[in-house]
This record gives structure tokens, C-alpha cells and sequence, in this order.
């Protein structure tokens, strides 16, 4: 088994501060999404912060796997 399938909460919070660097770098751009007749319109900043708390949460689970001794399949 190679290391990054041995500890994946590792990956994915390292991961972390690099987004944040990458899309706190323009705060003051925005996404937009035309879904049929609505747009969605994100900033960066939000989606940067979601994106992080979202890794945050999956790292947080598969640690919390590793810690309980379970198998993921």
C-alpha cells in the first residue's frame, strides 16, 4: 500500500492552504453559473471557504475512521 492510501486526511488538509492562497489571491472576482433561466453567482472568497470546509470534513472522517480501526472498501 502506498502512503497517501495509508493516511488520505493528510492529503486532503495539506490541500487546504493551498487553496486558500490560491483563491484568496483575487478576492474581489465571482463565478457565475446559468442554470436554464437562473444564474448563480459565487466570490471567490465564498467558494474558496466552502471548498476548505469540505475538505475539512472529509479528512476529519477518514481520520476518524483510521482512529476507530475500520476498513473503508
Amino acid at each position: 500500500m502506498s502512503k497517501p492510501t495509508k493516511k488520505p486526511h493528510l492529503l486532503l488538509w495539506f490541500s487546504i492552504p493551498l487553496i486558500m492562497v490560491i483563491g484568496l489571491r483575487s478576492p474581489n472576482k465571482s463565478l457565475s453559473i446559468n442554470i436554464y433561466d437562473t444564474y448563480v453567482v459565487f466570490s471567490t472568497t465564498d467558494l474558496t471557504i466552502a471548498i476548505s470546509v469540505l475538505l475539512g470534513l472529509i479528512g476529519l472522517g477518514y481520520w476518524i475512521i483510521q482512529k476507530t480501526s475500520r476498513k473503508l472498501t
